[in-house]
């Protein structure tokens, strides 16, 4: 994992879900997203709290095909999926 802002870790390729699952992201309270570069905090939503079309409105502007915001136990996942705006990108 490497430090690509305050709070954003890049991970690499070569990392696997399980190891990923069972130590950097066991704890929850955390959001996995698909982006070419870190992304202000500000501009993730909460899927937990906020409305879907708002959530969808955020992430469009930001260009994230694919967002997972889990609950702050990990109990439960939420994941958005926007294949639109990797099209846009892949265009671009």
């Amino acid at each position: 994992m490497g430090h690509a802002a305050r709070n954003t870790w890049t991970v690499p390729r070569e990392v696997g879900s399980s190891q990923l699952l069972d130590s950097f992201l066991y704890p929850g309270n955390w959001h996995l997203y698909l982006a070419l570069e870190a992304v202000d905090l500000s501009a993730l939503p909460d899927l937990f709290r906020g409305s879907v079309p708002d959530a969808f409105s955020l992430l469009e502007g930001s260009g994230i095909p694919v967002f997972v915001d889990a609950f702050h136990d990990n109990s439960e996942w939420r994941v958005l999926l926007q294949p639109a705006a990797a099209a846009r990108r892949i265009a671009a």
